[in-house]
């Protein structure tokens, strides 16, 4: 009997600025699963590139056909279906992934097209349940399979008979996959994708029910983990393959929240100390982390970002959305080991408008105190979306809170190949019964002017000069927005872009999204890079643009709110201004990087900062002046000019994903006396 072909995608686009093309380690799992237990009866191909599977179903059309569905590649997906339906209507497609109604009224919406071009649709975990169909499949021996003869949960179909959706729980989720499941990564199972960005996942579930993620389901609130072996296991497989790529991803919805990820935690630390790599951890960390997991950030110099995720301060959101928000002790932990002013490394927070029950107000209460209370250096003020499966796609549930919808192109997910075009959809809410569109577009403005000014340490020496004149950060901030037309000529064109650019992300619908796609001189806003990309990213990709007139703006703004503040001052803000114009990197080239800069101070800031800022400026003047050099020292060198094998200058898209990427720690230079 013939091995029967089947050709499994985790599909994404290739436009510059996209980073969905990676590892495809959800779909390696599907094979090294089958694989193991169905050893020589099948022939599975992995594809990640369009363009590959285009040509693969041209060359040989596969008994079975699969791909992911994700919010950023449903329509690509569509599209690749229809492809191969044109070439054989038999060949049997399946689509999988997280992307499915949770409401099973809205079943009929989402089939609706798609049972043109979809056979089966495979919720819930993955791997046994391919497992039962692809042997229900071969026992027809070589006979086309009927939908009813699929009685395996996880699957369903649409029934022309009955004229509606045939719907099945999900497989039970596997307990023990660390002995279940057989790694696709030691398999070898994801060899040829071995030097795309690298990616590995130590637990699957989550135990909590926050409404706007699809692991709100009861059926994943279970965690299980794979073993610690296993894990070192893979992270010594990817180095000794020589991955390029600077950084490793951690899938897990919590990493931190077992003891045991302080060990992988510190084997990585110690990995990256003793050979360079990884150069960059990246992570969700556990909503609630652990005194012991954040002494293990701590003493990672950096490898791992760490958060307080609240997603709203508000309490009657919180309540709505289902998410404990950090405790009291919590939060007085991360002020203690890890706010800006104690941890020269990064951490996070986010936050999403406008949810149900949030206000402007409430908005900004929680902004003030993620700066003034908390000190955590960077943050996300995320649009909030719909999609398929979570709570929030229940149109009663947008009607109660008169949710204000509207739609934009998924950031980067849009291109042209050979044998079509094609481009993703999102569904955002901009208001609601408590907040207002308006609101909406003056707090995404106030966001963006926190993210220049304070997430990413930016202005950091200029911030520590005002905390330590017992100045409110926020209220800093908020100056300067509400000084914002008084800018100079390039600072107030780089305010207004953004304010222009998140007005017109937005359609009305998808018909207008699909004429502007269709509009040819439209579609050269996305060539300039002025739609279709993340505004705030971009944002902050053309600072470097912009930089010296923003700097001049903000000194000038900066002596205006201490005056109004009653607070004297002398020189300082224009020589820290000066001293930040040389710190900050502007260019991703090794000339940049090589670069050294000498200059003249008033002031010691070597000295200042050496004492955490903690002293007062004026302390450490140098009546003589002092020359100070600004340059990388050999560990950055080394990491940004690995780094730039990913990211280049050429493309404003790409530059932007460095500076959102990439920790400020590695492109700030560092300053000693000349």
């Amino acid at each position: 009997m013939r091995k029967l072909t089947i050709y499994i995608g985790h599909l994404g686009y290739e436009t510059p600025g996209s980073e969905i093309n990676s590892f495809p380690l959800n779909i390696g799992y599907l094979k090294a699963y089958a694989d193991h237990y169905l050893d020589n009866e099948i022939d599975i191909e992995l594809f990640v590139h369009v363009e590959k599977i285009l040509a693969a179903i041209q060359e040989k059309m596969p008994d079975i056909l699969c791909l992911s569905n994700y919010m950023w590649n449903e329509q690509l997906a569509g599209t690749v279906f229809q492809y191969a339906k044109a070439q054989n209507p038999s060949v049997v497609t399946i689509q999988g992934g997280p992307n499915y109604p949770l409401h099973k009224a809205n079943l009929n919406e989402f089939w609706k097209d798609r049972k043109r071009y979809v056979d089966f649709y495979l919720h819930g975990e993955g791997e046994e349940a391919l497992h039962q169909f692809l042997k229900a499949y071969m026992s027809k021996d070589g006979r086309i399979i009927q939908k009813r003869d699929v009685e395996i949960n996880g699957f369903d179909f649409w029934c022309d008979e009955h004229q509606k959706v045939i719907s099945r729980n999900e497989m039970a989720r596997i307990r023990d996959i660390n002995e279940t499941i057989p790694s696709p990564i030691l398999s070898g199972a994801l060899d040829e994708f071995i030097l795309s960005k690298p990616m590995l996942q130590t637990t699957r579930g989550c135990p909590y029910s926050c409404q706007f993620c699809h692991e709100a389901q009861t059926y994943y609130q279970k965690v299980y983990s794979m073993s610690f072996d296993r894990v070192i296991e893979e992270i010594n497989y990817f180095r000794s393959k020589g991955s390029e790529h600077a950084y490793l991803s951690i899938t897990d919805s919590n990493f931190g929240i077992l003891k045991r990820d302080v060990q992988i935690l510190e084997y990585l630390s110690k990995s990256r100390k003793d050979t360079g790599w990884p150069v960059q951890l990246n992570v969700s960390t556990a909503k609630n982390p652990s005194r012991t997991f954040m002494d293990a950030v701590y003493n990672s110099n950096g490898l791992v970002r760490i958060g307080l995720y609240f997603q709203s301060t508000n309490e009657k959101t919180l309540e709505i959305i289902k998410r404990v928000k950090p405790s009291k002790n919590e939060t007085e932990l991360f002020f203690e080991k890890l706010s800006e002013d104690k941890y020269d490394h990064s951490t996070d927070t986010a936050i999403i408008i406008p949810m149900p029950e949030e206000t402007f107000e409430s908005f900004i209460s929680g902004m003030r105190q993620t700066i003034d209370d908390f000190g955590a250096t960077e943050g996300t003020v995320q649009t909030m979306m719909i999609f398929w499966g979570i709570p929030f796609e229940d149109k009663n549930f947008q009607d109660k809170y008169n949710m204000k919808i509207r739609y934009r192109f998924s950031e980067a997910a849009f291109s042209d190949f050979t044998e079509f075009s094609s481009y993703e959809i999102e569904k955002v809410c901009i208001g609601t019964n408590t907040f207002s569109e308006d609101e909406y577009y003056r707090a995404r403005s106030i966001y963006f002017f926190i993210y220049i000014f304070y997430f990413k340490r930016n202005f950091l020496m200029l911030r520590r000069f005002l905390k330590g004149r017992n100045l409110s950060i926020f209220d800093w901030i908020m100056h300067l927005f509400e000084n914002r037309d008084k800018a100079p000529t390039r600072a107030k064109e780089y305010f207004d872009d953004f304010d222009r650019m998140t007005r017109e992300e937005l359609f009305d619908s998808p018909e207008d999204m699909r004429a502007f796609w269709e509009d040819s001189q439209q579609r050269e806003k996305i060539n300039e890079r002025k739609i279709g990309f993340n505004v705030i990213h971009m944002a902050l990709g053309n600072l470097a643009d912009f930089y010296e007139s923003v700097l001049n703006y903000a000194c000038e703004q900066t002596k205006q709110f201490m005056l109004t503040s009653g607070i004297h001052f002398d020189t300082e803000v224009d020589e820290i201004i000066r001293c930040m114009k040389h710190i900050r990197l502007t260019r991703l080239n090794n000339d940049e990087v090589e670069k050294d800069i000498v200059d003249t101070f008033k002031y010691d800031f070597v000295k200042w900062q050496s004492l955490n800022y903690n002293a007062s400026l004026t302390d450490y003047e140098e009546p003589e002046g002092i020359p100070l050099m600004f340059a990388f020292n050999s560990q950055q060198k080394d990491e940004l000019k690995q780094l730039f094998r990913t990211f280049d200058d050429q493309d404003k898209a790409v530059r932007s994903k460095f500076f959102v990427r990439i920790r400020p720690n590695k492109y700030n230079r560092s300053m000693d006396y000349a």
